[in-house]
């Protein structure tokens, strides 16, 4: 007996030594397969934090940005008809072919920091715009975020990598508005890149 049916589309993901990779299609819902786990990523209160999890066997609808995390290897992943469930709060996005990142903020990509570390970190200087790979997934972090990259560590947790000159560029002002200088602040309450700190 010949099927009639046509073979299940897939598409290929290389997970390497680091054991992590992004993956975008904006037309392509993705099931994904065993022994991987993929997740969307939101930052709240300058912290990197995971948003959901899809598990194997779970779909990831189309135009999701996720970054699976697994052993090295070679993956195959079923495109399907299903649409899956979406994230509203995900921060990742991509393109399908090689493109300027787009977006209203900061813009990190999945690397290693100093070659190790594998976090989000700028893919150009000051979070700028950088020329994102085809089906790679970014981050767009809202433009008050700090930190130049974060690192995920073998926990699992992610810690904030703040650039040396960060405190440099840090305007801090009194509640009244007046720009002061922050290397002898005296007690009180002052904001700082929009936040409010307290010095006791």
């Amino acid at each position: 007996v010949v099927s009639s049916e046509e073979p299940a589309e897939t598409v290929d993901l290389v997970i390497r030594e680091i054991g992590y990779a992004s993956l975008y299609y904006s037309d392509k819902a993705l099931i994904v397969p065993s022994r991987l786990t993929a997740n969307t990523y939101k930052v709240t209160d300058d912290a990197l934090v995971v948003s959901k999890t899809y598990h194997s066997g779970d779909v990831i609808p189309a135009s999701t940005g996720v970054v699976f995390k697994g052993d090295q290897g070679n993956y195959v992943l079923e495109v399907t008809e299903m649409s899956g469930e979406g994230d509203e709060n995900n921060m990742l996005a991509g393109s399908d072919e090689e493109a300027l990142t787009v977006g209203d903020g900061l813009f990190f990509k999945l690397s290693t920091f100093e070659g190790k570390n594998i976090g989000f970190y700028w893919g150009a200087e000051n979070g700028e715009a950088f020329v994102n790979k085809a089906h790679r997934a970014y981050l767009v972090a809202p433009s008050y975020v700090t930190a130049r990259g974060f690192a995920f560590d073998t926990t699992n947790a992610i810690n904030a990598l703040h650039s040396s000159t960060d405190t440099k560029k840090q305007d801090v002002y009194t509640l009244g508005g007046q720009r002061v200088n922050q290397a002898n602040l005296s007690k009180g309450v002052y904001v700082v890149n929009g936040k409010k700190m307290v010095v006791r």
